[in-house]
């Protein structure tokens, strides 16, 4: 239910949704951001973590996010998303053989592709504004604002006054979450952070329904902003409101081309728009992002002396090189005036008069804690999540502006099969006595398919090759549920030409209709998908850029 990522430069602004430009200087392509959810089911509540990526000076850095309910604000880490990036990253591998040819590889190897690919004091007296602010506070790095409103232009007027700068249609973005228990969480940078300081940061609101304000991304969103959604919980996850597509095999990146993200959009495309890919669904190896043994902080409060502190930090674990633990130990050891923060802890040895007049009112144990909380803290709860959700599921759309009017929203099904990491594919030669390896047949064998034929002229680009002589990028499209094994609406898998003969570009007889939920999800959340006649999606075909 959140932005992910603002990646920016140009004046300022703020903004909501999944990706966005805040700075309203156009749209920034924000591929390789991933948002994680995790659903308490027994408290009813939702918890997203949302890693934000950003360029640009640090006093224009703001961030703007509706939830349904009052949210509860705290430290995120890196490390979540790094682990469950490489545990869940796509992994299709390619085995080469070769019979009885006179060159050319002889040996059978695999390739492989991991597809991975403002600072004005808050003044909370706000009478008559039609704005009520719900909290302030401070979350790590960020200024942190809660409030609610009573009209869209009501919230746009007081975001201006103070200092968040909007794209011109805000306003008209940000009314459908503009309801009744609707909140809406403002940060931006402290006064003394830099832009280096950002980190991940964690909201957690009332609901059991994991979703995507989409509708308030498209204030600044890219043609085919692809979107990552992580899920983690006790069954696979499905998109509810959008479709669900399983891919034609033939496009996987089995040569470890750049290309699969488009090809996902191709597929999206045929479906519609609204639909979303799994990629993988399992239980995988998660690197541990915790390890109680490596930090110590009640040993580290026994080091009373501010330059032995500072010293011995790090062999408790709480390396001074990271900018969250910077943070944390500036108010018990402020730096000399005028001098960085990480030189001054960098090298204590280097400054003795310094420390030793914060001797007299340094606090070890305060500071011990503060260091705890900013570096350790994260990730102790980023493992109990870990640790409670053993099922994973990534899934992943490519949505365009003029695309985003429903919100996705999300469910756990226990009676779906889960989707395997890796995809595997052969890619045979075979020579005739005579034959050279130039003269020989290739058949590239994806598991339950035919194979497909492909001539050594194919391979200067093969999945270029293979893209441009397939009508279906979407091999089957489905309406899924929290219940069930879902509903087929459209199977291309007997239509799909094998053979590689370039398309026709026609649509088959025997029209059906693929429909999308039109159910209400909460606040902000669902709007009808429109009914889409195959005929109609098999036609379309963006022809904007070459897949």
């Amino acid at each position: 239910m959140l932005p992910l990522a603002l990646s920016l430069a140009s004046p300022a602004a703020a903004c909501g949704g999944l990706f966005c430009d805040p700075y309203g200087s156009g749209p920034i392509d924000q591929s390789g951001e991933i948002v994680v959810f995790d659903v308490d089911q027994q408290d009813q509540m939702v918890e997203v973590d949302v890693r934000i990526s950003y360029e640009g000076a640090a006093h224009d850095f703001a961030w703007i996010l509706p939830v349904p309910g009052v949210p509860q604000l705290f430290r995120s880490t890196n490390a979540l998303f790094e682990s469950l990036d490489a545990a869940t990253a796509l992994n299709a591998e390619l085995a080469r053989e070769e019979f009885n040819c006179g060159r050319g590889f002889s040996d059978t190897d695999t390739d492989s592709d991991a597809d991975s690919d403002t600072d004005a004091d808050v003044d909370i007296d706000t009478p008559g504004t039609g704005v009520d602010v719900v909290d302030v506070g401070q979350v790590g790095p960020y200024e942190t604002v809660v409030l609610t409103a009573t009209s869209p232009d009501a919230l746009t007027t007081w975001l201006d006054a103070k200092g968040y700068a909007l794209p011109v249609n805000f306003s008209e973005a940000v009314t459908p979450y503009v309801a009744p228990g609707m909140h809406f969480v403002a940060l931006r940078l402290s006064s003394e952070a830099e832009v280096g300081d950002i980190e991940p940061i964690g909201v957690r609101y009332p609901g059991t329904v994991p979703i995507i304000p989409l509708r308030l991304t498209s204030v600044a969103a890219t043609e085919d902003m692809p979107v990552d959604v992580i899920l983690l919980g006790s069954s696979r996850a499905v998109p509810t409101n959008y479709l669900h597509v399983r891919l034609n095999p033939i496009v996987y990146p089995w040569w470890g081309g750049p290309g699969f993200p488009d090809r996902i959009a191709r597929a999206v495309d045929e479906a519609g728009g609204h639909a979303f890919v799994t990629t993988f669904a399992g239980t995988p190896y998660v690197r541990p992002v915790y390890d109680e043994r490596q930090y110590d902080p009640d040993a580290l409060a026994e080091r009373a002396d501010p330059a032995a502190f500072v010293s011995m930090a790090a062999g408790y674990g709480y390396s001074l090189e990271d900018p969250a633990a910077i943070a944390a130990l500036v108010p018990f050891l402020p730096p000399p005036y005028g001098m960085d923060a990480g030189r001054f802890y960098g090298c204590p040895q280097c400054y003795p008069a310094e420390y030793a007049e914060l001797a007299e009112t340094f606090d070890p144990v305060g500071a011990a804690a503060a260091l705890d909380g900013a570096v350790a803290e994260p990730l102790r709860r980023a493992q109990s999540v870990l640790d409670a959700n053993p099922v994973v599921t990534r899934l992943r759309t490519a949505v365009s502006p003029h695309e985003m009017t429903v919100d996705p929203t999300f469910a756990f099904n226990q009676d779906l099969p889960m989707v395997p990491l890796r995809r595997m594919a052969t890619l045979r030669l075979s020579c005739g006595p005579d034959q050279s390896r130039e003269d020989g047949i290739y058949q590239l064998e994806t598991r339950g398919h035919p194979p497909v034929m492909m001539p050594p002229s194919s391979f200067a680009n093969p999945e270029e090759w293979l893209a441009d002589r397939t009508d279906h990028f979407a091999m089957v499209v489905e309406q899924l549920s929290d219940a069930g094994p879902g509903e087929v609406l459209a199977d291309f898998t007997e239509e799909i030409d094998w053979s590689m003969h370039p398309p026709t570009g026609r649509v088959t007889e025997g029209t059906r209709i693929l429909r999308g939920c039109g159910c209400d999800a909460g606040h902000g959340a669902a709007a009808a998908l429109p009914l889409l006649p195959v005929a109609w999606l098999l036609r379309r075909r963006r022809t904007r850029r070459s897949r």
